[in-house]
């Protein structure tokens, strides 16, 4: 971490350093393949480790076991991916990922009767997070040549 920064949004925000914003940006992919990974792993994850957050993908889940081969599943996975990779676009101007961000925020609001609980988000946070992650340490050209950091 840059700067000293805190790490959730609940708690302030996150000023990344010039390395770590290049480092986002030069290991981000707009592959298809890339993006359905990081997508998909982050429900995974989430499903299995939080049951209870399946109540609030009723269209994913109406297909019971198949639900990660479904439709529902791959274009949820998609459209989640698609914030991330609008953040990694404006990582210089952080303050347009936050309005962003907000803006879907007030969106969700009207899925509150399905169970959402204001700490998924954070959940959310960290598996994105974790997963980007692991995703990174297996590729072989991380750094597409000299790392950002050196």
């Amino acid at each position: 971490m840059g700067k000293g920064q805190q790490t959730s949004l609940l708690e302030g925000t996150w000023d990344p350093s010039h390395a770590e914003r290049e480092l986002i940006r030069r290991s981000w992919s707009d592959d298809f393949d890339f993006l359905f990974r990081i997508g998909a792993a982050i429900y995974n994850y989430i499903f299995e480790n939080n049951p209870q957050t399946r109540q609030l993908f009723p269209a994913i889940h109406q297909w019971g076991d198949k639900w990660r081969e479904s439709v529902e599943f791959r274009s949820q996975a998609l459209r989640f991916v698609q914030t991330l990779a609008h953040a990694v676009q404006k990582i210089y101007r952080l303050e347009e990922v936050a309005a962003n961000v907000h803006a879907i925020g007030r969106r969700h609001v009207k899925y509150a009767h399905r169970g959402f609980k204001p700490e998924y988000w954070d959940m959310f946070q960290v598996i994105q997070g974790v997963q980007v992650i692991i995703y990174l340490a297996e590729e072989e050209d991380l750094y597409f040549g000299e790392s950002p950091l050196s």
